[in-house]
């Protein structure tokens, strides 16, 4: 942007010479790929760069890169691929509604190869940058496959969250020490609670900032979501997992942010059950506030939650999926879309649901134990996971989306009668 505004404005001679080699050297180091994997900012580099070098063979290993993730339609996509960030979002719904052990075991070990040496993920293959909220799911996803055999990269990662509080208790999205963040917030106490006693230092300090930074209406910040109920999702799970001990010192703010977070929900269902990030209800914002309810229980809560499976399942499409509006906002408040995220965040509702014992005619339950995996699993775990990014890419992970909403109950390939209490 420098070079730009300056070029723009006919002074040049405002640019240094290491400005150019800067964003040189960090273009020739892709060669043909996206700049971190983000075309936005890998157009803007194109457009500095053809400033002072045009025609140079920086600039046209650059086009030649876009053009290369063109997708079918011929439009350029904002970000080409999301596969840690997305495949850890969709390992996790998967695992909580029974899926394939043996699809877990690939997702997990692909999962595991992304690591990068400072005990971090990055959201995507190909790129450098760490950040908290890709650490966190993948941190999850691992524990709900199999806690026991990804117990190093648990800690390393949970060393790497652990570095990442600010003074004021909260978290960062990128670089500690920058403005903390609701959600980046949650999702450390979501990463880091089943190992409370370890990170107590961190995530006492978390639940502290998180009960100081809900709205009076009951919502949050709402990060890099269109829906408001996802940040009070991502919160009301954080403080439901604050353990029995630390209870005490909390209880009153947890029981005004809970009171809170479900009058604001209950007040914005729309008439047919639905809830939404603009004028009409949408599949993403429902199970945003589906997660949300699972873990209250007001005299209104139920209700309200079967109004919202009775939405939901009136939006699915023939072939199982769901269509929804953009929802994820990059740079915030430009919204992008990727369609697979529906049906991966309709699964994390069903399982949040399932749970805590809300999904109709299934009884709680978490996630199978790595004890359950079968012989076929544990034959998959020495694959190479080199070929399972492609799986993450195109979205294959999230083919149990494919299956009825109310099969949630079962594993996948089970025997099952559908409970006649079925939405």
């Amino acid at each position: 942007m420098k070079i730009l505004n300056a070029y723009g404005r006919g002074r040049p001679d405002l640019v240094g010479e290491e400005d150019r080699e800067f964003l040189l050297t960090r273009l020739r180091a892709g060669r043909r790929d996206i700049w971190e994997a983000n075309i936005g900012a890998h157009l803007l580099a194109l457009l500095a760069v053809h400033e002072f070098a045009p025609g140079g063979r920086v600039v046209r290993d650059g086009i030649e890169a876009v053009v290369a993730v063109r997708n079918p339609d011929g439009g350029v996509p904002f970000i080409p691929d999301y596969a840690v960030f997305f495949g850890a979002l969709g390992g996790l719904a998967l695992a909580e509604t029974g899926a394939d052990p043996l699809l877990l075991a690939r997702i997990g070990e692909y999962l595991l190869q992304q690591q990068n040496a400072g005990g971090h993920w990055p959201y995507t293959e190909r790129v450098t940058q760490d950040d908290v909220e890709t650490a966190g799911a993948v941190i999850e996803t691992l524990r709900a496959i199999d806690p026991v055999r990804y117990r190093t990269a648990l800690d390393r990662g949970g060393a790497y969250l652990a570095g990442m509080a600010n003074p004021d208790g909260g978290f960062p999205t990128y670089v500690s020490g920058h403005p903390s963040e609701i959600v980046m917030t949650a999702n450390v106490v979501n990463a880091l609670a089943p190992d409370w006693d370890t990170y107590s230092g961190i995530l006492n300090p978390a639940v502290a900032f998180l009960l100081g930074a809900q709205q009076p209406d009951g919502t949050f910040e709402r990060s890099w979501s269109l829906s408001e109920a996802h940040a009070i999702r991502r919160v009301l799970h954080a403080l439901h997992r604050v353990p029995d001990g630390e209870l005490p010192r909390f209880r009153q703010g947890i029981d005004q942010v809970r009171d809170r977070a479900e009058a604001y929900l209950h007040q914005t269902q729309n008439l047919d059950g639905g809830q939404t990030a603009g004028d009409t209800s949408d599949p993403i914002s429902t199970v945003h506030s589906l997660s949300a309810l699972s873990v209250l229980d007001g005299p209104e809560t139920r209700e309200r939650r079967e109004q919202g499976l009775a939405h939901l399942l009136s939006r699915q499409r023939p072939d199982g999926g769901f269509t929804s509006k953009p929802d994820q906002v990059a740079p915030r408040p430009i919204p992008y879309n990727f369609p697979n995220m529906a049906g991966i965040y309709v699964l994390t509702a069903l399982g949040d649901l399932r749970r805590h014992g809300h999904l109709p005619g299934c009884p709680p339950s978490a996630a199978a134990p790595p004890s359950s995996r079968t012989a076929a699993a544990d034959e998959a775990w020495p694959l190479s996971p080199a070929s399972w990014g492609s799986t993450l890419r195109t979205g294959t992970t999230t083919s149990s989306s494919a299956r009825d909403p109310r099969d949630a109950c079962w594993p996948t390939g089970s025997a099952r009668t559908r409970p006649s209490t079925s939405p």
